[in-house]
This record gives C-alpha cells, structure tokens and sequence, in this order.
C-alpha cells in the first residue's frame, strides 16, 4: 500500500494488516491499518477497514515515534508485483 497524501507521501507499507498495542485505548490518530490480502494463480483479493472508526489502510499512530509523521488513510495506491517465469501481459495498478 502507498500512501498518496500526508506526511508518509510516496512511503509504501506492506499489505499484512496489522494492529496497534495501544488498541484498547483510542489513539487520537487511528489505532489499527493495513491491508488484508489472498490471492490464487489468477485473482487477488484484498479487504481494508471500514473509513469510520479507528483504522485505515495506512495507520501511524501517535503513539508510535513520539507522534512524528502520525496518519491515518483511508486510501491510496496499491501495488502488486507478480513474478512469472512466462510472460504474463501488462502491469497494471488498482488504485482505491
């Protein structure tokens, strides 16, 4: 996932979903992000949070970094590199 505004602009975080410490406690930020994926030899899936509540498909929050380039996002570029040892076509991007 690449993030395409705020302070992480151009930064790409790894598709694994993942979840703050501090997720029982409201992070003024967010307090969960990523993106959750599986793919098969022809399709891949992907699931995000919901844009309410407190998480994002990119989910710094305040708590990490002393607060530096905090952020939550509830879109941005997806990129899927796929490795063939045929040729496979053109590349394309998704972008939610």
């Amino acid at each position: 996932m690449e993030s395409t505004n705020g302070p992480n602009a151009g930064f790409r975080f790894l598709g694994a979903c993942a979840s703050s410490p501090h997720a029982a406690k409201k992070d003024p930020v967010c307090t969960y992000g990523g993106l959750v994926f599986a793919y098969s030899k022809s399709l891949a899936r992907m699931w995000r949070p919901l844009a309410t509540g407190y998480g994002g498909v990119v989910c710094v929050p305040e708590a990490f970094g002393n607060g530096e380039h905090s952020q939550v996002e509830h879109g941005g570029k997806v990129v899927i590199t796929v490795w063939s040892t045929v040729p496979i076509g053109k590349f394309f991007q998704i972008i939610f």
